[in-house]
């Protein structure tokens, strides 16, 4: 992916952390959700930031920065599962943050290319889907209209449109960073192994700890399973994404019914980011996504970059929000490719629980609303898909061998008397290591698109040497394990 897409970020923290500390306030995760979090509490609290990469450098700077309640097919299956109230209140929750960007704007006279756009949603077929979300609309009074799909591109997948009265918003998300008022401090390449929870006590994989009297986690994917179970709440999704100039202006963002659908953005100066392809990590067809992308869209234009973002998910596409278990423990995530939006909602949401106020949202996002009762079959499913690939770490014998495996690629195999995740360099060498996932356990598989190996439960990630690249996992694989032969 080439960084430059959203320009550099100018924000830096402390290059690790050396020393036992003490603060009011831990925010887990450097994106923008815990950035925003850590940024609205500030002036509160005494607030300490960590992030085991760099600042911004996974999801955030892989956002196509979409700021709107028009999220896909979601409004029909919220009224089905907790009523209109809920599903009202999600998407007014999302509307209202447009304006929580706003006022910040406004307050630090930030430029960062914010600016209103058209909002459509399409379907590739008038299904009842299609037909259920249009009554959702209805019974909630959000307004919008039937449209003409006038775009080439878009009409080649698209058999009906509507728009929204309801504009979204569009914004360079690290030109808004960069600017932001910060005074809380910042530890990068600072990694959090383990969470006491009883005595509120984050431990970095140096050996040093932080004390906190409250611990937020916002990372991608919690770094932790009990409480929350969200190993079994939530599930990761891949997309594939690129950036193509273009002859004609793309009028709007447009979104499909579908989690599969494509979805197109005007990044201006004749430019369109689009992307679709989603599956779940881990779970996806060895294939050329990117070629597959191209091919469907536009075959014969100039591509700028391609890249993939990993999102995690909820059964009924909304994130969890909030305290959790532990009175001084809060959890952000599952935005469901939505993270613009839902970051300034969980930063305001999170100001409002330590400071002891009621969220009118809060029951919306809840942890504890009634989620696995009303997706029993999904969350089933999703158990034993868990189940099967833990199994197959310790019972599957692979049929494959390090002579089968290319150079420049992987695979996992039967090497040495054991099964392994084998990589072979370009020069003919092999680095390999076990082959269970260091989170639940899974057998890992390898990635032919993004050469990494990843794990089916949950989409963790690790390179070629075993060392993580997204969580829930937090432990790289120990060094003996991962070395040249």
């Amino acid at each position: 992916m080439n960084e430059k897409i959203w320009g550099e970020v100018r924000v830096q923290g402390k290059d690790g952390l050396d020393k036992d500390i003490d603060c009011e306030v831990l925010v887990i995760g450097g994106g923008i959700a815990g950035y925003l979090c850590a940024y609205k509490l500030q002036n509160d609290f005494n607030v300490v930031l960590v992030e085991k990469d760099t600042l911004f450098s996974k999801t955030t700077h892989k956002t196509t920065t979409f700021i709107t309640p028009i999220q896909g097919a979601v409004y029909a299956t919220l009224i089905k599962k907790y009523g209109k109230d809920v599903a009202l209140g999600y998407y007014n929750s999302q509307r209202e943050q447009i304006k929580e960007y706003k006022d910040i704007i406004e307050k630090d006279n930030i430029d960062c290319d914010f600016n209103e756009a058209e909002g459509f949603l399409y379907t590739v077929k008038e299904d009842k889907t299609w037909r259920d979300e249009l009554k959702a609309y209805d019974e909630l009074n959000i307004e919008y209209e039937h449209v003409v799909i006038s775009d080439d591109v878009i009409k080649k997948h698209a058999a009906k449109a509507i728009k929204f009265k309801d504009k979204p918003y569009q914004f360079n998300p690290i030109k808004f960073l960069n600017q932001l008022d910060r005074k809380f401090d910042i530890y990068e390449h600072t990694k959090v192994v383990k969470i006491d929870k009883k005595r509120n006590i984050a431990y970095i994989d140096n050996g040093y700890k932080i004390t906190a009297k409250h611990i937020i986690v916002a990372t991608n994917f919690p770094i932790f399973d009990i409480p929350g179970f969200y190993f079994a709440k939530a599930f990761r999704s891949v997309s594939y994404v690129a950036i193509t100039k273009v002859d004609q202006v793309l009028s709007g963002q447009w979104t499909g019914t579908n989690d599969s659908d494509y979805y197109y953005r005007n990044l201006g100066d004749n430019k369109v980011v689009f992307g679709g392809l989603d599956h779940k990590t881990g779970r996806g067809k060895q294939r050329d996504h990117y070629g597959i992308l191209i091919k469907e869209n536009y075959p014969q234009n100039e591509m700028v970059t391609t890249y993939n973002t990993i999102d995690t998910m909820t059964f009924d596409r909304i994130p969890f929000i909030g305290r959790i278990g532990n009175k001084n423990l809060y959890v952000i995530t599952a935005f469901n490719k939505y993270g613009m939006a839902n970051s300034m909602l969980a930063s305001s949401i999170i100001y409002d629980l330590l400071s002891n106020k009621q969220n009118k949202y809060d029951f919306v996002v809840s942890t504890k609303r009634p989620y696995l009762r009303s997706f029993p079959f999904i969350f089933t499913v999703n158990m034993l898909t868990n189940v099967y690939y833990i199994l197959k770490q310790f019972i599957g014998i692979p049929l494959k061998t390090s002579h089968s495996v290319k150079k420049g690629s992987g695979d996992v195999v039967w090497y040495k008397g054991r099964k392994v995740a084998l990589y072979k360099d370009h020069e003919g060498k092999v680095h390999y290591f076990s082959s269970r996932c260091t989170h639940f356990n899974c057998q890992i598989k390898w990635n032919s698109t993004e050469n990494c190996f990843e794990c089916p439960c949950h989409g963790s990630r690790y390179d070629v040497h075993g060392k993580v690249i997204y969580e829930p996992a937090v432990f790289d694989k120990k060094e003996k394990e991962a070395y040249y032969k």
